[in-house]
């Protein structure tokens, strides 16, 4: 009986770390938004978006201003379809929602820009 009972703790302790470690599109959204409004680390917020979304944040990187680092902003709402998603957010306390597309590639959700 305490062996039983060992294996499906140890089996329920895999499932917890396995559930905690997969990241959701609310999950890359918030890293995403964090790197670009508050650290202003275009070369981190690429990381958590697909290529065109890469070569947008490069181009933004040479526009950005010193001033503008520490923005807050507040994830309201996401909603998934399938292999896509969208996240509405405020950034610091403008009551204007911009939304924030999200899409599956190679089953990890990533950050997609459109021009």
């Amino acid at each position: 009986m305490k062996k039983l009972l060992k294996i499906t703790f140890a089996l329920f302790a895999i499932f917890l770390i396995s559930a905690c470690s997969s990241s959701g599109p609310q999950d890359v959204a918030e890293k995403f938004l964090k790197a670009v409004y508050t650290n202003q680390d275009f070369d981190a917020a690429a990381e958590y978006g697909t290529e065109s979304t890469a070569a947008m944040l490069a181009m933004a990187k040479s526009f950005a201003k010193e001033e503008d680092k520490g923005k807050t902003f507040k994830i309201i709402n996401t909603e998934i379809d399938e292999d896509k998603a969208v996240c509405t957010y405020t950034i610091d306390e403008d009551e204007s929602e911009n939304k924030l597309d999200l899409i599956k590639v190679d089953g990890d959700w990533k950050v997609e820009m459109k021009k």
